[in-house]
């Protein structure tokens, strides 16, 4: 079970999946005392990695961060767009669709390589294996439970190519972009970008008034589709990892 406490989470699922005990800090700031604070709740708690996602515009968080051994494993960029009446208009290309029944097999070998600039498999302590295993892991319950509201799919010679997953949030009336993929050979298309159009007009649809997307400051191409599809930046924080005993 998550434990919480007032300075640290301890992740569950994350330490089951990778086989480390891990653990998150809840502030997105810290200060000389609490460092010390979290390091004696990771001893209490026998945590392996602490995920920390700093404020990026306190120079004395950082500062103390990486006086502690924390690791810069990537930065992380949440887009932003205000819906308006225009997302309802129909500018969707005709080979977007929702997810059906046999899209996974023709999906998930893209999932395991398209997500290779994420703070995850730049974390040597964590296995490439582990790391498409991941995203492979996220794409089929988006797709197969509940996990996402809805899965986009486009096509391309008749077979599914790309995908974007979204997620709502009723009561902030605030959607939120997950996974997006383009299987390789369907490249170059523009499908990215009729993607998240697709999907801008679904969220739009369901009532969302604003739409967030995260990616990596390292990911330049994932940046310039979220511009091109008119987002503009909402925050930028740095992801350290802690490792205990390595």
């Amino acid at each position: 079970m998550t434990q919480h406490s007032q300075i640290c989470t301890y992740l569950d699922w994350d330490t089951e999946f990778f086989g480390y005990r891990i653990g998150r800090v809840n502030s997105h700031q810290i200060s000389h005392e609490t460092a010390r604070e979290i390091d004696e709740w990771a001893s209490d708690q026998a945590i392996d990695c602490l995920y920390f996602l700093c404020a990026s515009d306190d120079p004395l968080s950082t500062q103390i961060a990486e006086d502690n051994n924390y690791h810069l494993m990537d930065v992380r960029i949440t887009f932003q767009q205000k819906l308006s009446s225009d997302n309802q208009e129909t500018k969707i290309a005709p080979t977007m669709r929702h997810y059906q029944q046999g899209d996974l097999e023709y999906l998930q070998e893209t999932s395991r390589t398209a997500y290779t600039q994420t703070r995850f498999y730049y974390d040597p302590n964590f296995t490439d294996e582990q790391c498409a295993k991941l995203y492979e892991l996220w794409l089929y319950k988006s797709c197969e439970t509940d996990y996402a509201d809805a899965v986009v799919v486009a096509e391309h010679e008749n077979k599914a190519a790309g995908y974007v997953t979204c997620h709502l949030n009723q009561i902030s009336k605030t959607g939120s972009v997950g996974l997006v993929g383009v299987v390789e050979a369907a490249r170059g298309q523009r499908l990215g970008k009729h993607l998240v159009d697709y999907a801008l007009t679904w969220f739009s649809q369901q009532g969302m008034e604003q739409i967030e997307v995260v990616t990596q400051g390292r990911n330049i191409a994932a940046q310039r589709l979220y511009q091109r599809c008119d987002f503009v930046t909402k925050s930028v924080q740095f992801w350290y990892h802690k490792w205990f005993n390595k």
